[in-house]
Order: structure tokens, then C-alpha cells, then sequence
């Protein structure tokens, strides 16, 4: 199946609910199973899900998230069940460390949660080629904010370690000071880190923004920060504690002191 380029028109929602007539899954069941693909290296420790190295040589694996839209048909348990075979996880709803897919059947925009969406095709490919490819080119369309579903996530929930992450990638070095609030809300309206609001990111910024991120890590591993909002813990925790724990010795020495106090 062809994938609509970046650069061509950009596709309606009439679009997007058509069934694509031919589109055929490759014969992949006949090759061995790769039952580590939809794994990434975990941010920090090694890189940043399927983009850029660290200057840390270590690293441990966690699973790739997806959020596969439901179907009555039977599409949605077809292409959770190929994702669970190949190494990934599905969650219930999308959020900042997911990756929205639509099967390829029939459906209204109110199956999605706000945010890009990507072809089923992207894995059969990422199968085919027995790695991550990019997704780019197998880019649907970004449901908007008021046609999807919600989180209704609560203004006191605290932010989790991919959230947290997700902000240390788009802000780099910035200082809140800095940036208008112009800026922060270009964040919000891009879904990068669904239902948070401009000024739960610049508080959050305001306590991390002279912290590197592998301090984030370690306070977020000695505090028992939820590792995402689908679920609490960190794929492989111990392996990356005593990584870090060896790599970052004295953080977790004045977490502990701070503690005692």
C-alpha cells in the first residue's frame, strides 16, 4: 500500500475512515518471530526511544507502547496481538510515550485520542525489515483536541517519568524565565504531553531546569514516580537502578540524606 507522503495534500477525516482495498499483510508468519522489535533503548541510560544517542554507553531495553484504536470487528485484537508477538505493549489510551495506530478498518475520529496517528502498514514494515523504520511516511493524520477522546487527567496528578522525559527532549537547556507563554502553549496545542496545562509544565520546568535528566531518573527511580500513566512501574527497574546507582552514586547519596533529615 502507497502511504501518503508529508508533503502531498494533507488527508480529511473522510479519508481517514475509509478502508484501504489494498492493503494485504505480508506473508511474515512463516519467517522467525523477533520477539525483541518493538523494544528501544531506554532514555538515558543509552537513547531516546528510536532517535538520538546519550554519551552513556550503557543502557537497558524497555518495551515500545502502543495505543491501537478499538474496533467490533476484531482489527484492533489482530494488531495488539501482532505487537505483543513482536516485543511491544498496548495500553489503553494514548499518552506522550505511545504511538497511536489505526487498524485498517472503518472508523470514526472519536476512537482516537488527540495526536498523530500512523498506519497499521508502519509495523508489517518494521517486520518485514526486522527493525524500527521510521514512521514518518506511514503518517495518517493528528486527530484534533476537540474530536478525540479524553484522559481526564487530574491537575494534581504528578508528572510521570516519560512525561518528564518528553519535556527534557523538547526544552533541552531552556529556562522558564525565558520563554513566553506563547511558547509553552505551542506544547500544549501539539499534544506532546496530553492535557497538561501551560502552567503545570512551567512549574514542573521551574524545579528540573538546572537538573540534568539523569538526576530527573534517579530522583524519579528513589521517589517511586510512576513510569508512565498506563502503567506504574519501570520495564526492567532494578537493571537500569543499578546502572545508575553506579553511575550516579552520589544523587542517590544526598536522596537518601535529604531523606533521613
Amino acid at each position: 500500500m502507497h502511504s501518503p507522503a508529508l508533503n502531498q495534500k494533507p488527508l480529511t477525516a473522510l479519508d481517514l475512515l475509509q478502508d484501504d482495498k489494498d492493503f494485504a499483510e505480508p506473508a511474515e508468519e512463516a519467517e522467525e518471530v523477533n520477539s525483541k522489535l518493538f523494544m528501544q533503548f531506554l532514555p538515558i541510560i543509552g537513547k531516546t526511544p528510536m532517535r538520538k544517542s546519550f554519551s552513556l554507553h550503557s543502557h537497558t531495553h524497555a518495551l515500545v507502547v502502543f495505543f491501537v484504536a478499538e474496533s467490533r470487528c476484531g482489527a484492533s485484537d489482530r494488531v495488539k496481538n501482532l505487537i505483543r508477538k513482536h516485543g511491544g505493549i498496548c495500553t489503553e489510551f494514548h499518552e506522550c510515550c505511545t504511538i497511536q495506530i489505526k487498524p485498517n478498518v472503518h472508523y470514526e475520529m472519536s476512537s482516537f485520542y488527540p495526536g498523530e496517528i500512523y498506519e497499521e502498514t508502519w509495523l508489517y514494515k518494521c517486520i518485514s525489515a526486522n527493525k524500527i523504520v521510521k514512521k514518518e511516511e506511514f503518517f495518517l493524520m493528528t486527530c484534533p483536541s476537540d474530536k478525540g477522546q479524553r484522559l481526564n487527567l487530574s491537575k494534581r496528578k504528578r508528572f510521570t517519568i516519560m512525561e518528564g522525559l518528553t519535556l527534557y527532549k523538547i526544552l533541552g537547556k531552556k529556562k522558564v524565565a525565558s520563554e513566553t507563554n506563547q511558547f509553552w502553549q505551542r506544547i500544549v496545542e501539539n499534544n506532546k504531553l496530553p492535557e497538561r496545562s501551560v502552567d503545570s509544565l512551567k512549574k514542573f520546568w521551574q524545579v528540573h531546569e538546572n537538573k540534568t535528566q539523569e538526576e530527573f531518573l534517579c530522583e524519579s527511580i528513589f521517589h517511586k514516580v510512576d513510569f508512565c500513566l498506563s502503567f506504574k512501574e519501570i520495564p526492567l527497574k532494578d537493571e537500569l537502578e543499578t546502572k545508575l546507582r553506579g553511575t550516579h552514586f552520589e544523587v542517590f547519596e544526598l536522596l537518601e540524606m535529604q531523606a533521613q533529615d
